[in-house]
């Protein structure tokens, strides 16, 4: 059972954000219903009614930061099992003996300083929900108790040999392509198999530009630091730059980005110059380095062409301020046409 999700790479290409503030999910104040009403979410919010009312194990594909954990958080919500406990487990960077014990729980005496019993996050979730961010990143051993929980619905707590009965549902996410990290020895085969039953393929954020509009305004609405201050709209051109751009971090990159831009913007709307520099010039993430044999001229006339004539922009790329910028540009005899 398998649900891909690549909406087109549609919608608008310019406008200020004065439009899109009054239409659509971007009049939501929360997050969770913007997310649920974007036209890039509707193949998936659909594919989320059609599994959660499925008491089955859901295999969540998508990048960091597209929003899997919302969607396992959605499937949770609208199945029988709402009513109980959703916990989420992240399992990169923890020992392998920690993780095992935070999932299966251990006896008192299975370690040197434990006084007491305590149970797993399986147990914990009982009538309930565990979904696991990353599954790649669960260590071999532990993989192998994890598929022979999914088919037993039981736990051996450490220090224990009596099984006990569990009764959550399993989400899990990746951002890997699976088979291929199986075929490699990172996944075991046996586990693939049963967290797989049912997919949900969320795509990233280039891939569903027709959002980018609506989680502007909203990011705008949020970014208020200072209430006396009108929430800015967004000129044409700083929104071609940000339906152009890649997004690699997906919506956690927009939201920061927006937030960026809020608190530098000092007009009516946002500016390219409000943008932070990879956006405005992709491919620069810092101040631009000097090469061998690179003279301090044909450095600033890089960043001035890097910035598309912004000096602004460029005064970051060369990692000055301004006053230099203007100041420099005028010694090295560098005007516009240049």
């Amino acid at each position: 059972m398998s649900h891909l999700v690549n909406p087109d790479e549609t919608g608008p290409r310019a406008g200020g954000c004065s439009d899109v503030m009054r239409s659509g999910p971007a009049d939501a104040d929360n997050a969770d219903e913007l997310l649920r009403g974007l036209p890039g979410m509707r193949a998936v919010m659909a594919a989320i009614r059609d599994l959660a009312r499925l008491d089955v194990p859901v295999l969540i594909e998508g990048e960091p930061g597209t929003g899997v954990e919302f969607v396992a958080q959605e499937i949770h919500r609208l199945s029988p099992r709402s009513s109980g406990p959703f916990y989420t487990v992240s399992c990169a960077a923890m020992a392998e003996p920690t993780l095992r014990s935070q999932l299966w729980g251990y006896a008192r005496g299975a370690f040197a300083d434990t006084v007491e019993d305590r149970p797993g996050v399986f147990e914990l979730a009982e009538g309930g929900t565990v979904f696991i961010e990353e599954v790649r990143d669960i260590p071999g051993s532990l993989q192998v108790l994890l598929a022979r929980m999914l088919k037993t619905h039981a736990v051996t707590r450490l220090g224990e040999s009596v099984p006990r009965h569990v009764n959550a549902r399993l989400i899990c996410a990746t951002q890997y392509n699976l088979i291929q990290e199986a075929a490699e020895g990172r996944v075991a085969l046996d586990l693939l198999y049963k967290i797989r039953v049912a997919q949900i393929s969320v795509a990233p954020l280039r891939e569903r530009r027709v959002d980018i509009p609506l989680l502007t305004a909203f990011h705008l609405r949020k970014s208020r630091l200072m209430p006396e201050k009108p929430i800015p709209g967004v000129s044409d051109e700083a929104m071609r730059l940000l339906l152009d751009y890649s997004w690699p971090g997906n919506l956690t990159e927009l939201q920061s980005a927006i937030e960026f831009a809020a608190l530098r913007c000092a007009g009516p709307a946002l500016a390219p110059a409000d943008l932070p520099a990879e956006i405005v010039s992709p491919g620069l993430t810092g101040p631009l380095s000097a090469r061998p044999g690179q003279t301090e001229k044909d450095r600033y006339l890089a960043a001035m062409a890097a910035a598309k004539g912004n000096r602004t922009v460029a005064a970051r790329l060369l990692g000055v301020s301004r006053a230099t910028l203007y100041r420099r540009l005028k010694e090295l005899k560098i005007g516009p046409a240049e």
